[in-house]
């Protein structure tokens, strides 16, 4: 069976609007969607390595972080003409009651299992090109952490953007938020 490739100019480019929009009117009621640099991408179903990994990082984090801040899970940024919904990040406490879709966060987190190449190809330029400080990949296949930091502009990089720093612990290493000056876990922690 071949494949129909359409040609890249055919394609709609959605806007956040447009998504939100679609969102509301019930266009995505039984999928997992999330918009990423105007396409969409239908989420993966988890599977217990997953749903184990974003459970053991979301208790890490909350414990570290304290009551100061929120350790979101799977919940969106607005990022340009992007809405991914991150596994966890980590964002400054908004006043109880805010409504609006958070535009930065202190740290991001994706657990990654299917999901590594979209993990590291698309979302690591579009949180460097919002300004995230720190991006850490779960690489649960090979039992690392990608940790990021350093965002920066090169034009070199898909959107011009990309992290200056880019770290790979493994399960006997300490990890440390850039956030957090002088708190360190081990990775053996969060990895199920």
């Amino acid at each position: 069976m071949t494949n129909l490739q359409l040609p890249h100019a055919n394609r709609k480019k959605w806007t956040v609007e447009e998504f939100d929009r679609l969102t509301e009117m019930g266009a995505f009621a039984d999928e997992k969607i999330e918009l990423l640099l105007g396409d969409l991408f239908e989420k993966m179903p988890q599977n217990e390595p997953h749903v184990w990994g974003i459970y053991l990082m979301q208790n890490k984090l909350i414990q570290l972080f304290g009551q100061n801040f929120m350790v979101r899970c799977q919940a969106p940024l607005q990022l340009d003409n992007s809405k991914p919904e991150p596994d966890i990040a980590v964002i400054d406490m908004p006043t109880r009651g805010t409504l609006q879709i958070p535009s930065t966060a202190l740290l991001v987190v994706e657990i990654a299992d299917s999901t590594f190449q979209t993990d590291r190809d698309v979302k690591s330029h579009i949180y460097a090109r919002a300004g995230i400080a720190e991006y850490w990949i779960v690489n649960l296949n090979a039992r690392q952490i990608e940790v990021r930091r350093d965002p920066r502009a090169d034009d070199s990089q898909p959107l011009g953007f990309t992290y200056g720093s880019l770290q790979t612990l493994g399960v006997d290493d300490q990890l440390s938020p850039l956030a957090l000056s002088g708190a360190q876990f081990p990775v053996a922690d969060i990895l199920p």
